[in-house]
């Protein structure tokens, strides 16, 4: 089951082409709905910093905060206000702990507190919950839980916090009312991707209309705010700015070509979780909280099929090199290269540089330094030039690439090649009848079948984030929903591997397929044999 539709989707190499992320497309800005939610009052610049200090544990300028727990040094950015005394203040009993209310009504009663062990004190001020954040002593002098850590905090983080939690009570997240969430997305609509982004919209639509035909999350329908990206990357974040000032609580599945770093940047600033991001550069950032991959991207799937050249092949750097055909590409891999190499215990293969001016001269150098195997950066038209230099120089080295970057003309290949041309994916791993239980969602929905890797991606990063809400419970926060996703461990969609994010993890699954191109057959296989005509 795994490899049929792994196939079924690898035969179809043309959708996962670069063009596939290119931009070109036309500017508008098409809202599935036009009725502004409610939310609350914006919150001061003083407000905002205090915030961050409690749900981040980072102070404005975005350097951690950090405290000591006993004898241990704790970082807040692990271990945030938020953590233990929850998104809206009311620390409720967990585990047979009691964090406590921290919201400053409850803080400021004028009769004081009496506590569970007997302690007693009177209200809070600023200066004494200062005390009690830095020193863990309460209003009366007593010591506070050892288990509550004791932060460092600057005059400033101290009143900013303070200012907060005068707000929290009444701080609520955009895009939430009584009787809907708001989630948003965004992609090309017009232009050279625009069957791209129609599936994509596609495909949430039919998703959310299936959720609010349950009866939605918590009775609250989900309302998909979806836009047209634009014409080119600046549009594109403009157009996702003002998506998140519709307001929109969550992004899900947005597919932005070339504005991907601009468009996690973004997420960021806003504190807005953005769930399954379409990008083929993925960066594992545990810094960017909001940002959740599903899938491997170009620096996973390098990795990947150096590790797979090494074991399977036992291949040294010595005899193989890197032919650059993409600059801008290798300067995104060559770390993940470097770290590779280092973790297998040998050094690194050389880098060339490709054109096609110096195709000849570089196969014969490369050639004559006995190289038996190239690592290829860059697309399929690329890879062909190469190929018909190397074959007419008689040179039939294994060939490593990226899946996503081919197109059909890699089973044109020179026939010497056959069985030696291995492409790195993406992994699927599809259980006993999610198939078709997918191709029955597309079939009820009058939903076409192409580009199904796209189809497959955007299905499951709404599944993941209707299950994200639906734990979040009713009183669903931002920061909530970011915590649940990373507390999701090997989560069963059915159509990809186990998806598991944790606080230092943003990429669901890191596995990859290695394949061989079957020039006979011309579809990618498993395994496939060698051809007979070798180096003459």
């Amino acid at each position: 089951m795994i490899l049929r539709l792994s196939e079924m989707i690898l035969q179809h190499a043309g959708f996962l082409a670069r063009s596939y992320w290119q931009t070109g497309l036309c500017a508008g800005l098409l809202f599935a709905f036009s009725t502004p939610a409610m939310c609350a009052a914006p919150l001061t610049q003083q407000e905002a910093c205090g915030r961050k200090i409690y749900f981040q544990g980072a102070d404005c300028a975005g350097k951690e905060i950090k405290g000591v727990m006993g004898d241990l040094l704790v970082s807040a950015r692990l271990q945030p206000c938020a953590s233990c005394h929850g998104a809206d203040g009311k620390g409720r009993p967990e585990n047979g702990q009691d964090p406590g209310e921290i919201t400053w009504q409850f803080l400021t009663v004028p009769y004081g507190h009496t506590h569970a062990d007997g302690r007693k004190h009177g209200a809070f001020t600023a200066t004494s919950f200062t005390r009690a954040v830095m020193a863990g002593l309460d209003p009366a002098g007593a010591k506070l839980s050892a288990l509550m850590p004791r932060f460092r905090l600057s005059p400033a983080s101290a009143a900013a916090l303070v200012a907060y939690l005068k707000k929290i009570s009444t701080d609520s997240d955009p895009g939430i009312e009584p009787a809907r969430i708001t989630i948003g997305s965004l992609a090309p609509l017009q232009g050279a991707n625009a069957d791209v982004g129609i599936a994509v919209r596609a495909v949430l639509t039919a998703y959310f209309d299936d959720v609010n035909q349950r009866g939605g999350i918590y009775g609250r329908k989900i309302l998909l705010r979806f836009a047209d990206s634009g014409a080119d990357s600046a549009m594109a974040l403009k157009t996702a700015r003002r998506l998140a000032a519709a307001p929109t609580f969550a992004m899900v599945a947005p597919f932005v070509p070339g504005a991907e770093h601009g468009l996690a940047a973004l997420a960021h600033a806003d504190h807005l979780p953005l769930v399954g991001l379409l990008a083929l550069s993925v960066p594992d950032d545990p810094a960017n909280r909001e940002v959740f991959y599903l899938l491997p991207g170009f620096q996973q799937l390098e990795q990947e099929l150096i590790r797979f050249a090494a074991v399977q092949g036992n291949l040294t750097p010595a005899k193989s090199a890197i032919i650059v055909a993409d600059s801008e590409l290798q300067s995104e891999l060559s770390g993940a290269i470097q770290i590779t190499w280092s973790e297998l215990g040998a050094g690194q293969p050389r880098a060339v540089a490709f054109s096609p001016a110096n195709a000849a001269q570089l196969v014969h150098d490369l050639q004559g330094q006995e190289t038996s195997a190239i690592f290829f950066i860059g697309n399929g038209e690329q890879l062909s030039l190469w190929m018909q230099a190397a074959d007419r120089a008689g040179w039939a080295p294994d060939v490593f690439v990226l899946g996503p970057l081919m197109d059909e003309s890699i089973f044109t290949a020179p026939v010497r090649l056959q069985g030696r041309i291995f492409a790195a994916y993406p992994q699927l791993q599809p259980e006993l009848g999610a198939v078709d239980s997918f191709d029955d969602f597309l079939q009820r929905h009058k939903l076409t079948r192409d580009h199904r890797l796209v189809q497959i991606s955007v299905y499951c990063a709404a599944k993941i984030l209707e299950d994200a809400l639906t734990r979040a419970g009713r009183n669903v926060t931002r920061e909530k929903l970011i915590l649940g996703m990373e507390q999701l461990r090997d989560f069963k969609t059915g159509l990809l591997p186990g998806i598991t994010f944790g606080a230092n993890r943003r990429i669901g699954s890191t596995r990859a397929e290695i394949v061989c191109a079957d020039l006979d057959t011309k579809s990618f296989q498993p395994e496939c044999g060698k051809s007979r005509k070798t180096d003459e």
